[in-house]
């Protein structure tokens, strides 16, 4: 069996696709995100993010 692996872009260009994607990763809608590391909201929404990581 093949396996989809379905990603989200952007995480932490805004409050609101952060928010979206984090609802999505916690309904296993997808199953990765690619992050925008150079964004003011990066540092504080790593964390949330690598919360649910674990």
């Amino acid at each position: 069996m093949k396996r989809l692996t379905l990603c989200a872009d952007d995480f932490a260009q805004s409050l609101s696709i952060s928010a979206a994607i984090f609802e999505l990763l916690g309904q296993q809608r997808i199953s990765a995100t690619r992050v925008m590391s150079q964004s003011p909201l990066w540092p504080e929404l790593a964390k949330d993010l690598r919360a649910m990581a674990t």
